[in-house]
């Protein structure tokens, strides 16, 4: 099957053509995680950025006259007004208004669906939208100390809030592998008293050229 690959105005097409395909094909009889997983990956158009705003969209915006009796619905449901035409502005202004960086989300990946989301609200202007970006990050980061700080800051301008996030990001990367790699010390050095990891370093250490072995148990 093809996917859009991008245009939007394709997604009625390619929905019917997937749902030919699932029928045809018996996976519409296979579990609906599968059913989905299988659509959205079919569909290789920013298919992490789609899934990740799929599983994070609060559940109040679905039309409940019309309510998905699952999970595969639900997703055509929120698909279908993903690739609605652009002029559905209120929906993508509303569904920006609540979206907060959720538990686990790098702050990269957060300021990319914000900014996918900015983009399908067509009727601001560039300015516009760079404000509407910069307010969402500042509201809805997990990070509300750094958010404060940088309320306080002269030039908060939206590069300035994308890149001290974006920074957060590195260092809490850093600080994962040093609290790791901290830990480990911590448990080689807990075996300092074992009498049976003395017994087994001592000769090692004794031996010539075998100091990388007795570092690794050390």
């Amino acid at each position: 099957m093809k996917s859009p690959k991008g245009h939007w105005d394709e997604w009625d097409t390619f929905k019917t053509r997937f749902l030919d395909y699932r029928s045809q094909t018996g996976l519409e009889n296979k579990s609906v995680e599968e059913q989905v997983e299988t659509l959205i990956n079919c569909m290789d158009v920013d298919s992490e950025r789609i899934k990740s705003n799929l599983h994070k969209q609060d559940q109040s915006q679905l039309d409940h006259n019309i309510a998905p009796v699952n999970a595969f619905d639900s997703t055509l449901y929120y698909l279908d007004h993903y690739f609605s035409p652009i002029d559905n502005h209120l929906y993508h202004s509303v569904v920006l208004s609540k979206r907060c960086q959720q538990s686990g989300e790098s702050n990269h990946h957060y300021i990319m669906c914000v900014e996918d989301l900015v983009a399908r609200c067509f009727k601001w202007d560039k300015t516009m939208r760079d404000e509407m970006i910069r307010l969402r990050l500042l509201a809805g980061m997990s990070d509300q100390t750094l958010s404060v700080e940088l309320q306080h800051m002269e030039d908060c301008s939206i590069e300035v809030v994308k890149k001290y996030m974006r920074e957060n990001d590195t260092l809490g990367t850093k600080h994962r592998k040093n609290t790791k790699i901290q830990q480990m010390n911590d448990s080689n050095h807990s075996t300092d008293g074992d009498p049976l990891h003395s017994e087994l370093q001592m000769p090692l250490q004794q031996v010539g050229g075998v100091q990388c072995c007795a570092n690794i148990l050390s």
